[in-house]
């Protein structure tokens, strides 16, 4: 009689001593996509993509100082708070901020993670398992409804 080897539960993962639950995948603060709205012109997405940098490097004061000289040119609409495009221009602020002044911890997690290239691996590895896990979670689920 042929006994097969024992088989890894959803969410475990065979060790050497036998099997151990999955961690779940790390929790990463994902900057939020910024989807451009459509009908801009080349030069007014530019104008749009450039003033938020500026304003992300230097700051609320640059803002008020571009609006007060710039208020009555059209190509500076967006900087009132009455325009459409205006939400764009200040996810454009925020994604621009969050990229340019990180989190605190961000730098040093990243000069460790740079010198060990087998952790960048492990963590891409562990990442995939949960989600192989998911995938199968979800299939058993959808196969157990239709019984």
């Amino acid at each position: 009689m042929l006994v097969s080897p024992p088989r890894a539960l959803p969410g475990h993962l065979q060790t050497a001593s036998g099997f151990a639950p999955l961690a779940p995948p790390p929790t990463t603060t994902i900057p939020r996509q910024v989807h451009v709205p459509e009908g801009l012109s080349v030069l007014e997405l530019d104008t749009i993509k450039l003033s938020a940098q500026f304003v992300a490097r230097n700051g609320k004061s640059f803002l008020t100082g571009l609006s007060s000289r710039e208020h009555t040119s059209p190509a500076f609409a967006f900087l009132r708070p009455t325009h459409s495009l205006f939400g764009f221009f200040t996810a454009l602020c925020d994604a621009y901020s969050r990229c340019l002044m990180p989190p605190k911890g961000t730098k040093d997690k990243l000069a460790v993670d740079s010198k060990d290239m087998w952790v960048g691996c492990a963590c891409a590895r562990a990442r995939a398992c949960g989600v192989r896990v998911r995938v199968r979670v979800r299939a058993c689920v959808r196969v157990c409804t239709l019984i």
